[in-house]
């Protein structure tokens, strides 16, 4: 949630509102020059546009390939928690947020996205795989993201689910990420699995009125997922709605920082920059001071 007048304002885990340093502030602070190397990835790895296997791979270039150690070896990895309702823009924004990151840390910074974790529903029909409330908790593998973060954070590098919305299971292809010092998980749902929020040291919410989600999400699904406009909205109506007002309007509650979804996009991560600066430790070396 915002002001106008440059600064802005926004709810903090105990619904204080906090007022932060203006935007012309944080957002020169996000100027740094340091880039991390991108990954490398083939254009067979990054799958078509009905697969989650290009937003993975979009994702894993963030990740920095580089050669050397980790800051700390085998230190826990900072781990940076979004979740908000479907078509909040919590993609975009982690996506961004990850670059921001690789712009002013030395740290290796990995984006994973919940919607990769999906079950596999290759034992299913199409007609029952259809039926699936995908906006539901059951719907994900939540105890392999958990056993992949655990990985990660022995420094092991995991492999990651591709998910084919197509198909409305998971392909036969996996992507390899790599540790890194920063995770940042992003998804609807991550709010629901009580042991991911302990292993958060950052937890976001994106918050949107679900009237504009609505309209994201047909814009989406339609055209990176081939739906057809009715069921999308059908499934909003159906799925998102019922389980936001049951699940993520409570799980707000428990984030750090609740961040204005309309907000522009650079404005709402230098809020995130700011909460984490305030958050980690000058000392782990993730951020400069």
């Amino acid at each position: 949630m915002f002001e106008r007048g440059g600064r802005y304002r926004v709810i903090d885990k105990n619904n204080e509102a906090v007022a932060l340093e203006s935007c012309q502030q944080l957002l020169a602070k996000s100027s740094a020059s340091r880039r991390i190397a991108a990954g490398e990835i083939s254009e067979a790895e990054s799958g078509d546009a009905g697969t989650h296997g290009a937003i993975i791979a979009q994702s894993i270039r963030y990740s920095a390939h580089r050669t050397g150690q980790l800051l700390v070896p085998h230190a826990k990895p900072l781990i940076i928690a979004i979740s908000g309702p479907s078509g909040t823009g919590k993609s975009t924004f982690a996506t961004a947020l990850a670059q921001a990151l690789s712009e002013q840390s030395p740290a290796r910074v990995a984006l994973i996205h919940e919607d990769a974790y999906y079950r596999d529903q290759s034992h299913l029909t199409m007609a029952q795989r259809q039926q699936t409330d995908y906006d539901h908790p059951a719907a994900l593998e939540h105890s392999l993201l958990l056993t992949h973060l655990h990985a990660l954070g022995q420094g092991n590098a995991v492999a990651v689910p591709v998910y084919d919305y197509t198909q409305h299971t998971r392909s036969e292809r996996t992507l390899q990420q790599q540790p890194a010092e920063v995770l940042i998980l992003e998804g609807i749902l991550l709010f629901s699995n009580q042991e991911l929020m302990q292993l958060a040291n950052l937890r976001l919410f994106i918050n949107t009125p679900l009237t504009h989600c609505k309209q994201r999400r047909i814009d989406r699904d339609t055209q990176e997922r081939g739906r057809t406009r009715d069921a999308v909205e059908a499934q909003f109506e159906q799925c998102v709605v019922p389980m936001y007002r049951q699940y993520l309007d409570i799980w707000q509650q428990q984030a750090d920082l609740v961040i204005d979804g309309e907000a522009p996009t650079a404005v709402a991560v230098a809020l995130a920059l700011a909460k984490l600066r305030s958050q980690v430790p000058v000392s782990t070396g993730i951020l400069p001071d």
